[in-house]
């Protein structure tokens, strides 16, 4: 699972060609040339953009790893407290898993509940927890278990919401990075095209504007 959206090669060669633009415009022999100037600035500015983006992305990031990490201990948790549990059922039932005690909090064999992930034990968890809870029949042995489980339900939860709220801020990044990408394709262009006029109207050769531009090209 990729989490870090400055992995997208795209994302830093899109920021290194206009970075290349502006550091050429601004080591043009006449310094004082207004018009470059100005294309330097406007171009700073995205550059300026997508600094910020990239840094909130490696901080989202590193948040959604926070949260993977969370889940992966809570779920530790779980079936380490549903693994104590089912053997208390399991003795309390006598060794028999057809028994209504079993089947009560384990329809299925609580080995295949705990290989399952957080997000499908969870619920099975959580009726058992509730189930230790509100009937004062059962063995006190295996309601003395109902805190603990309600303990790593609680924290089962909190760290699949924490999850969930790091996955939609990533999302909306990446629709940030997207139209940042669709902004510095617009810039180039008008790059392009301005200089190639600007060549055109000071009698210089096709050179002069390509050579502002990482890739060696002037206007398309």
């Amino acid at each position: 699972m990729q989490l870090l959206t400055h992995h997208d090669p795209d994302w830093e060669l899109e920021f290194e060609s206009l970075a290349f633009t502006v550091e050429a415009l601004l080591a043009h022999p006449e310094p004082d040339d207004q018009e470059l100037g100005r294309l330097a600035a406007r171009t700073t500015a995205v550059l300026a953009d997508w600094e910020e983006i990239d840094a909130d992305g490696r901080g989202l990031g590193r948040n959604a790893l926070h949260a993977a990490a969370r889940v992966r201990a809570a779920d530790i948790a779980l079936d380490h407290a549903l693994g104590v549990f089912a053997e208390d059922v399991l003795q309390a039932a006598g060794g028999d898993r057809a028994s209504a005690l079993y089947e009560r909090f384990f329809p299925e064999p609580h080995e295949d509940l705990l290989e399952m992930g957080l997000d499908a034990s969870l619920p099975v968890v959580m009726l058992g927890a509730l189930a230790l809870e509100q009937d004062s029949t059962l063995p006190e042995a295996l309601r003395a278990h109902g805190a603990t489980l309600k303990d790593a339900v609680a924290l089962g939860n909190g760290a699949l919401a924490e999850r969930a709220e790091s996955f939609a801020d990533l999302g909306r990044h990446q629709a940030r990075v997207e139209a940042w990408k669709e902004t510095a394709a617009a810039t180039h262009r008008n790059l392009r095209r301005t200089l190639g006029r600007l060549a055109a109207a000071r009698g210089l050769p096709e050179r002069w504007a390509s050579g502002f531009f990482l890739d060696g090209r002037g206007a398309s």
